[in-house]
């Protein structure tokens, strides 16, 4: 297996999504935060990888259509797009609420550790106008985690992800995407 590191804080990563003892959730999650983050310039590459690594697992039947519902979008469309799914309608923000959660201590830890950690082009893990409750943070988190830790905030995140999909418009090429991440959190 080649080793790869992630673009955000130079965590190494596997390669693929099935590693020989079972669910990458590292490497799916870091991949599934990048494409929760507003659409830039090249959003389809972060995409086709993540095809990459989740074509033999479930996710992959709301990926790919998500793909579809998206190649041909222009950087603008996507963006608002994006925004039309998540910042338009309060009951679709990507806030997770974890503070109250019986592990909230070990994902404050975390969290202090990612916002200390930058890249060598000094950007870093949390932008600063994302809230540490962000799902795009806690899917971070998740893959930051070990496996019991990660395996209790997939459970507790797993509720709102499927809130936020069942206030989305159902024509929204995000709720597809949306609809992988809840394929992800669900329990194997």
């Amino acid at each position: 297996m080649r080793q790869t590191d992630c673009r955000h804080c130079g965590t190494w990563l596997a390669e693929a999504a099935l590693l020989s003892d079972g669910f990458n959730w590292g490497l799916v999650t870091n991949l599934e935060a990048d494409l929760l983050m507003r659409p830039e310039t090249n959003y389809l590459a972060p995409l086709i990888r993540y095809l990459t690594m989740v074509r033999d697992l479930p996710e992959a039947r709301f990926a790919n259509p998500f793909r579809d519902a998206i190649q041909s979008m222009t950087t603008a469309e996507l963006q608002d797009s994006y925004r039309q799914a998540f910042e338009c309608k309060p009951g679709c923000a990507l806030r997770v609420r974890w503070e109250r959660w019986p592990c909230a201590q070990y994902c404050d830890q975390i969290v202090a550790r990612m916002k200390s950690t930058s890249r060598a082009s000094q950007t870093t893990v949390i932008p600063a106008d994302m809230t540490a409750d962000h799902l795009v943070i806690v899917l971070r988190i998740l893959a930051r985690s070990c496996a019991a830790l990660g395996e209790d905030i997939a459970a507790l995140t797993l509720p709102t992800v499927s809130r936020i999909i069942s206030n989305m418009e159902s024509t929204s090429p995000f709720r597809l995407l949306m609809q992988a991440v809840e394929e992800t959190l669900t329990p194997r």
